[in-house]
């Protein structure tokens, strides 16, 4: 098997509400935090309770600084 289609497997797939993602900016979330929910939902979803901060930020092509910010203002809005 290829290795990126083995990868590409490998890496799962994560699940949302339709719900959610239709209504995010109703909910009060910038695109900003909506894309951080759905990260610290898909290491949720492989059992990564505590994922690494850094990791997030790399991903998201921001600062951990940034990613701190952006985590307070979703737990300010209890999500």
């Amino acid at each position: 098997m290829d290795s990126t289609l083995r990868e590409f497997l490998h890496q799962g797939n994560t699940v949302i509400s339709n719900l959610v993602l239709k209504n995010y900016k109703k909910l009060g979330m910038t695109d900003t935090e909506f894309i951080l929910y759905l990260q610290l939902n898909s290491y949720l979803q492989k059992g990564e309770t505590f994922p690494e901060l850094e990791n997030i930020a790399k991903s998201l092509q921001i600062s951990v600084n940034d990613v701190y910010t952006q985590l307070h203002n979703l737990i300010e809005k209890k999500y």
